[in-house]
C-alpha cells in the first residue's frame, strides 16, 4: 500500500543578474526579459524528455539559502496535486459553459476594476476575488494559451513591464516584503497536454507560509525521511 518511485526530474537554478544586491522591483524590464528568455528556452529543451509531464518556475525572494538572485525550473514525472486540482475545476467549468474560466475571470475583472492592480496590452495583474493570502496576486496572458513556454517575444517585454511594475509596489508598500511567485502551466506530452488550461503567475508575501515548492505544487519537502527520523528516536530510547 506504500507505494514509492525512483527520483526523476529536472532542477536547474537561473542565476538572475551577476549583481548580489539586485531584485525584481529594482532590475530594468530588459533584464526581467532575459530571465524569462532562459526560463522560456529552457523549458523548450525539457519538453523533449519525454519522461517529464509538469513544468513548475518558482522564486523565492529573498532566497532561502542564498540571497543572490535567482530563481528555479523543476521538470516532474507527476502533475502536482495543487495544477490538478486547477485543471479539473477549468475542465469541469469548460464541459458547463464550453468557455474557459480564467478567460472568464479576465473579462469580470476588467468590467468590475475593484480587484485590478495593472493591465497592460497583453496582460492583467490583478488581486484574485476570495484571496487565499494577504496582497496575493495573479499575472495573467489576456489571450487564451495553455503553455508559457509558447510565449513570443512582444509577450516577453510586455510580461518583464508587469512583473517589475508589481514587485516595485510591493517594495514600496510594504518595504521590500519577503515574497514567492511560481508559473502555472499546462502539463505536458501530448497524452497530459490540456488545450482549456490558461497558463498565469501566483504571487504572494512569504510571511508565515510555505515555501515557494510547496505552496505552488502541494508537495511537502522533508529533509529527514521518517525511517531517520524513527531511528533517532530509537537510539535516544
Amino acid at each position: 500500500m506504500y507505494d514509492v518511485m525512483e527520483a526523476l526530474g529536472a532542477h536547474e537554478i537561473v542565476v538572475e543578474a551577476p549583481d548580489h544586491k539586485l531584485n525584481l522591483a529594482i532590475m530594468e524590464p530588459q533584464q526581467i526579459e532575459k530571465i524569462l528568455f532562459a526560463y522560456r528556452e529552457r523549458l523548450i529543451d525539457l519538453e523533449r524528455d519525454r519522461r517529464f509531464q509538469q513544468f513548475l518556475i518558482l522564486k523565492n525572494y529573498p532566497g532561502i539559502f542564498n540571497r543572490h538572485p535567482h530563481s528555479h525550473i523543476m521538470a516532474m514525472p507527476v502533475i502536482p496535486r495543487r495544477i490538478d486540482e486547477e485543471i479539473w475545476g477549468a475542465l469541469d467549468y469548460y464541459q458547463r459553459k464550453e468557455r474557459c474560466i480564467f478567460c472568464d475571470i479576465i473579462k469580470e475583472e476588467i468590467l468590475m476594476k475593484k480587484r485590478v492592480i495593472l493591465e497592460t496590452v497583453h496582460f492583467l495583474v490583478f488581486s484574485p476575488f476570495a484571496s487565499r493570502f494577504p496582497f496575493e496576486v495573479w499575472i495573467i496572458p489576456k489571450i487564451h494559451s495553455p503553455d508559457f513556454h509558447h510565449i513570443n517575444e512582444e509577450e516577453m517585454e510586455d510580461l518583464s513591464v508587469a512583473m517589475q511594475s508589481l514587485f516595485i509596489r510591493f517594495y514600496k508598500l510594504l518595504s521590500d516584503p519577503p515574497y514567492s511567485f511560481v508559473f502555472h502551466t499546462s502539463p505536458i506530452q501530448s497524452r497530459f497536454h490540456r488545450p482549456e488550461y490558461h497558463w498565469h503567475i501566483e504571487a504572494r508575501l512569504r510571511i508565515g507560509l510555505r515555501e515557494g515548492f510547496e505552496w505552488g505544487t502541494g508537495f511537502f519537502v522533508n529533509p529527514t525521511p521518517p525511517e531517520d527520523s524513527a531511528a533517532f528516536l530509537r537510539e535516544v530510547g
